[in-house]
């Protein structure tokens, strides 16, 4: 396992699976079961040691199994990372949103004091977080290593964009007030698999 820490979270898809539609040109929500269902983030940050760790970690997990028997003539190709025109490095990670016809568990997305965040709740682009992640390797499709989530820690959470209301204020009408809630559900512990995520937060 390896860890990104005080890095910048980009278009985040974590409340729920996402897929890439053709048609729209983008991800949209999808049912846990749908092909190519996922959730993912994208990762922003200006560390060059970060980033050097990273490729080290991303090489050796490729290189261990380039000399195994399932990876034997395997050849890296693809990369998971990337630097930018300014400096800025970047790696994408994700979890598949199902394995073997199975739903995962959501990735374990946790607050700075370590409390699982609500099951609602939805991370906003430009957010501080710290990920956890783990190195998949594969053959085919060029060959590479896929940088897949295993947990999350929000350390600053960015404001979202404000929806803009299109309606006047009516005198004497409605008023909503703050409903308190309870408290907060810990999450059940599912049967652990292969493709489960651990119990363990590791921050």
């Amino acid at each position: 396992m390896f860890k990104l820490m005080n890095v910048t979270a980009m278009w985040p898809k974590l409340d729920r699976p996402y897929r890439f539609d053709k048609v729209e040109n983008r991800s949209v929500p999808c049912d846990p079961l749908a092909d190519g269902a996922e959730y993912l983030v994208e990762v922003e940050f200006g560390d060059k040691a970060q980033a050097k760790a990273l490729k080290a970690y991303i090489d050796d997990v490729f290189d261990t199994f380039a000399k195994s028997p399932e990876g034997k003539g395997a050849e890296q190709g693809n990369k998971a990372y990337w630097s930018d025109d300014h400096g800025v490095f970047h790696a994408k990670t994700k979890l598949k949103a199902n394995y073997n016809g199975e739903a995962t568990r959501k990735p374990l997305v946790v607050d700075s004091n370590n409390k699982p965040v609500p099951d609602d709740f939805k991370l906003t682009s430009g957010s501080t977080i710290n990920i956890a992640i783990t190195g998949v390797p594969y053959k085919g499709m060029g060959g590479g290593v896929s940088l897949r989530i295993k947990a999350i820690q929000v350390v600053e959470l960015a404001e979202g964009p404000e929806a803009i209301v299109p309606f006047d204020e009516v005198d004497g009408g409605f008023k909503g007030g703050n409903k308190p809630f309870g408290e907060l559900e810990q999450p059940k512990k599912v049967n652990g698999s292969a493709n489960s995520l651990e119990d363990d937060i590791p921050f």
